[in-house]
C-alpha cells in the first residue's frame, strides 16, 4: 500500500458512506480527492455487492410532477387543480418563498 493513501476497502467505504448520505459523485470526488471515474466505479461495485442500493431514476417531466401533486392533493383531501391554485396564490402573495425553494442565491423582488 502506498504511504499516506487509504486502502481500497477504506476508500470504497468512504465513497459508499457519502453516496448513501445523498452526495453526488462529483462532490464525493472533490471531498475525497479522487478521480470522478474512480468514484463512479466504486459506486457500481458497491451496487454489485449490495453496499449501495440500485439506482432508481426520479420521475421525469409532467408525469412525475403530476404524480407528486396528485399525492399531495389527496393527502389534503382536495383536487389537484385546487392544490395548484392554492400554491400559485401563495407564491403570488409571498414571492420570497420562490427564493427559499430554489435556494440559488437570487433574490426576487415583489411587484413594484
Amino acid at each position: 500500500m502506498a504511504k499516506g493513501r487509504p486502502s481500497i476497502a477504506a476508500r470504497r467505504q468512504a465513497v459508499w458512506r457519502l453516496k448513501l448520505e445523498g452526495a453526488p459523485e462529483a462532490a464525493i470526488a472533490l471531498e475525497l480527492g479522487l478521480n470522478p471515474y474512480t468514484v463512479h466505479n466504486d459506486i457500481l461495485f458497491g451496487r454489485v455487492v449490495g453496499a449501495v442500493p440500485p439506482f432508481v431514476p426520479a420521475p421525469r417531466g409532467r408525469e412525475g410532477v403530476t404524480t407528486r401533486l396528485d399525492a399531495a392533493a389527496r393527502a389534503r383531501g382536495i383536487s389537484s387543480p385546487a392544490l395548484k391554485r392554492r400554491l400559485w396564490r401563495l407564491l403570488y402573495k409571498e414571492p420570497s418563498l420562490i427564493d427559499a425553494i430554489l435556494d440559488d442565491g437570487v433574490t426576487t423582488r415583489g411587484p413594484s
